[in-house]
C-alpha cells in the first residue's frame, strides 16, 4: 500500500538535497547557479580567536557571541564552539566561542 505523504515528502527531501549540489547540477548551463543555503561549520578548536574568525568567514558564517573561560593551557584559543563542528546550518549563521584566558590570579607555573 502505498502512502502519499511518505512519496511527498520524499520528494521535499531530494528537492532540498539538489539544492545544496545546484552548482554540479548547472554544469555546462548559462544560468548562474543558485546560492548554497547550508554549509557546514568548521572544526575551529585549538585555534586562535583571529584563525577561527578567518575560517569561520571563509565557511560563509561569521562569529556570534565570544566568552572567555579560565584556562591556562589554552590561553587565547578557542576551547568550545556552538554550533559543533560539521554542523549543517544555513549561511550567514553565527558561530558562538569560548576563549581561553588567564584567571584572575594567574597561571601557576607548574615544574
Amino acid at each position: 500500500m502505498r502512502h502519499p505523504f511518505r512519496a511527498g515528502l520524499f520528494a521535499l527531501v531530494v528537492a532540498a538535497a539538489s539544492l545544496a549540489v545546484a552548482p554540479a547540477a548547472h554544469a555546462g548551463s548559462t544560468d548562474p547557479a543558485p546560492p548554497v543555503l547550508f554549509v557546514r561549520v568548521p572544526a575551529v578548536q585549538g585555534e586562535t580567536l583571529g584563525d577561527a574568525g578567518k575560517l569561520i568567514d571563509l565557511a560563509g558564517l561569521k562569529v556570534g557571541g565570544v566568552t572567555g573561560v579560565e584556562d591556562c593551557v589554552n590561553l587565547g584559543r578557542v576551547v568550545d564552539q556552538d554550533p559543533a563542528a560539521s554542523t549543517l546550518v544555513r549561511r550567514g549563521s553565527a558561530v558562538n566561542l569560548t576563549v581561553g584566558k588567564a584567571p584572575a590570579k594567574g597561571c601557576e607555573v607548574i615544574q
